[in-house]
């Protein structure tokens, strides 16, 4: 698989602590209602970077992703707690490229988390965590002229429980600068191996979602900045659903689908919020 160099992941690092940095422009209030929680409220600090979100099978609980913390359970009444800490790292041994981009949760306990060029198993309950996969398209058998400077990232994960399947939204990056994408792809590998299984080309080499979730009938939903489009693996189209600004959403940078409540989880990371939406809401 590729793995970047060091200068890769020094910009790419850089680039998401810079963008937790920025100072936010003013949120205009969102035209239309949804349930909101602060998560700088709920986790009681004044800044964080949340990745991700998940509902956890089994148990329902929600877990939030914080790129500089860990992961957290976000509880109904807006209470945060820590159920797996970064620092735990150091003890595993296993090297993991850049922070984490995404999670989401295979079964109760264990989690995917996503990184630069692979993707890791978490067991909260073993205490364990592992290289599970990578998004180095399998039918590359020779490496392209461009190998030592290209890398692929995933922004976003999601799991299909009817079929055991992992997916991810993989985008190849090259270039000196490492800015330029060349392709991009929703991928899919198996749970149990982690061996990549099938790839979809996305019809922007640089779409970039922030989030995935799956839909009962296997559809893929991706969000990037405030859209939320519908992937169809089977017809390889992507179809604008809605534009979320109204929600007040302006940067999806996690989302899980909750289907017992037809309703959408979203990381607002402009406002730093969890965002409940429901799909009948939404329509599409």
């Amino acid at each position: 698989m590729r793995k970047p160099m060091t200068s890769t992941l020094t910009l790419l690092t850089s680039a998401l602590l810079l963008s937790a940095c920025t100072a936010e422009a003013p949120t205009p209030a969102p035209d239309r209602a949804a349930d909101r929680t602060d998560l700088r409220a709920a986790l009681g600090v004044s800044s964080l970077t949340p990745t991700g979100v998940t509902i956890e099978p089994g148990t329902g609980r929600v877990l939030v992703l914080d790129a500089d913390r860990g992961i957290f359970e976000v509880t109904p009444d807006g209470q945060a707690n820590l159920v797996w800490g970064l620092e735990r790292l150091e003890a595993y041994g296993v090297p993991v490229a850049s922070p984490f981009t995404d999670l989401v949760a295979v079964e109760a306990g264990v989690i995917a988390l996503t990184a630069i060029s692979d993707g890791f198993l978490l067991d909260l309950g073993a205490d364990s965590f592992e290289q599970h996969f990578c998004y180095e398209p399998g039918w590359e058998e020779e490496p392209p002229p461009f190998e030592e400077r290209a890398i692929q990232v995933t922004d976003a994960v999601a799991f299909d429980a009817h079929t055991g399947r992992i997916l991810a939204q993989p985008r190849t990056i090259v270039g000196d600068d490492f800015g330029a994408p060349v392709e991009a792809f929703v991928s899919t590998y198996d749970r149990s191996s982690g061996a990549d299984i099938q790839w979809f080309s996305l019809p922007s080499a640089d779409f970039k979602a922030g989030g995935m979730a799956i839909e009962p009938e296997g559809t893929v939903l991706l969000g990037q900045g405030s859209a939320l489009y519908r992937h169809d693996p089977t017809e390889g189209t992507l179809t604008l659903i809605q534009d979320l600004s109204p929600w007040g959403i302006r940067a999806i940078e996690g989302m899980a689908l909750d289907a017992e409540r037809g309703a959408l989880l979203i990381i607002d990371g402009d406002t730093e919020a969890l965002v409940r939406i429901s799909m009948a809401e939404i329509g599409g």
